[in-house]
Formats: C-alpha cells, structure tokens, sequence
C-alpha cells in the first residue's frame, strides 16, 4: 500500500446491526470499497449504546473482518450517531471586521462557526454540528459564500446539531476498547441526506425523509422500516406517505445479491467521497 493513498474507515452502530467499512481514493478521485463487514447489533437501542460488552464485541468483529477483506490496518474511524436524545436549535452570529476594505476570509467564516461551538448548552449535552444555512454580509441577505465578498459585518443563521454527552462518550468508549479512535462523530441523517440528495437536489430545497430516524409513529430499528430513503421536491408536492418513492430496504438488497455497502456509504460521502464498490 502507498504511503500516500487516503484511506477512509467508518463505523455505523445501529440498532438492529453494526457495520464496518474501510476504502481508499483511487485515481478516478472515488473512494474504492476494500472491505466491509456486518453483524447483529444487541447492545444498542434507539441508537443509545445499553450494554457495552457486546457492542464493544460485534465492533471488533466487523472491523476485524474489514481489516482482513482489504489488508489495511486502520486506526481511527468516522463513527454514525443518532438517536432520541439528538436535538437542535437554530441561532444567528455575528462579527465585525476591522475594515470595508478587506475580503473576507476563510479564517473570518471559520471563527463564525468556532463561535457557535459556545453557546449555552443544557447540562449533559454538547454541540456535535455547526452547520451555516445562510449568510449576510452588511445587511445583504442570501449570500452562499462570503470569502472573496468585501464586508465588514458578518452574519449567519446556523442550524446546531446538539446531543447527550454520555451517548458520545459511550460510543466513543466502545470504539476505543478496539484499540480505534474516533476520527469524527456524523450524525446519521446528516450523512444519509448526503447520500441519497444531490448539488441541484439541495439548491432548491429538497425535503428528505429517513423513516429509521422519525419520532413519531416509527420505532427507529424496527426491520420494516431499517433503511427506507423517501425523496421528494418539498412537502407540499410529495404524494400521500403510502405513495412515496423509496429505495429498497438493505434485506432486499441482500436477496437480490446486491452489495450490502449500498447503505453504508452515508459517512463515506459526508466527508466528501463518492463511493464505489469494489469486486
């Protein structure tokens, strides 16, 4: 292996399964699936880790298995989160700079978002995401992207991903007892979002439903449900709930002989990777 290739592994700890994946970005700019394993998931519940000695097991079998499948020793790994205990908030920040002369900077955007790392949160939980929504500069609204723009007052109105601390710390936890580290912790819907919308999807704005991840109505991990992606233009154009367009569920997939990494490449992509599958 080239001591230059990038490698990526992710963890997705579910609540009926766990699945390890590691690839590599080939010379097309894809990430290549090298190897990938799965097995059932019993000390997980509505994506909270309940008993930590068999996630701790079923993690070391599917990483251990990837490991054997691609010949790559991994250490650290993006691991999927979700779960009831996840929440979020919206809020708006802002800076001044110091002159209307000067371009703002990758540096000013990135200290916008390091800011909403510090907003109150309730005790026991911590911020998982920052996301920007929208940004203004000097009271123009509807700016995508304001490096390059001059300004001396910046805003944005962000979208804030929060989540128990005890939840991330006991996935992080069985993670470590593999001998892993957590690269990152993605929130699952964000990732599969990610997955299933494309650039000109989101343009518009595009509304996307995980079924796995609804609170109400639907158990997250029930096996009817496990896996479904319902996409559509935006709510008032949608078809009734039994009408929706889905992809296939992963037991389907399986049957048809189709690699199970088809719903696995949600973290891959999130971290900017377009899949393939390899073999």
């Amino acid at each position: 292996m080239a001591t230059n290739e990038k490698i990526v592994a992710a963890v997705d700890i579910g609540t009926t399964k766990i699945v390890s994946l590691v690839g590599r970005l080939n010379e097309l700019g894809k990430l290549e699936i090298l190897g990938i394993s799965q097995t059932a998931s019993k000390g997980v519940k509505r994506g909270v880790v309940l008993n930590i000695e068999e996630t701790v097991n079923a993690i070391q079998t599917t990483t251990s298995d990837a490991i054997e499948q691609s010949g790559i020793k991994f250490n650290e790994v993006f691991v999927g989160i979700a779960g009831q205990h996840i929440k979020s908030v919206r809020n708006r920040g802002y800076i001044n700079r110091d002159s209307y002369d000067d371009e703002i900077t990758k540096e000013d955007v990135q200290h916008l978002i390091d800011d909403m790392y510090k907003i109150p949160v309730d005790v026991g939980e911590e911020i998982i995401h920052v996301l920007p929504q929208s940004y203004i500069v000097d009271n123009e609204t509807g700016v995508k992207n304001p490096v390059g723009v001059y300004g001396k007052r910046l805003e944005a109105n962000f979208h804030i991903v929060i989540g128990q601390i005890s939840s991330a710390r006991n996935i992080e936890k069985c993670i470590n007892r593999v001998g892993l580290d957590v690269k990152q912790l993605v929130l699952e819907p964000l990732a599969s979002s990610a997955a299933v919308l494309t650039d000109d999807d989101f343009s518009p704005g595009v509304f996307a439903e995980n079924v796995r991840h609804l609170g109400s109505g639907v158990e997250q991990g029930d096996p009817k449900t496990q896996g479904f992606e319902n996409r559509g233009q935006s709510p008032a154009d949608m078809p009734p709930p039994e009408q929706h367009e889905t992809a296939l569920p992963l037991h389907v997939l399986v049957e048809q002989g189709n690699l199970p990494a088809a719903f696995h490449s949600d973290l891959l992509k999130i971290i900017g990777f377009q899949p393939i599958f390899s073999g």
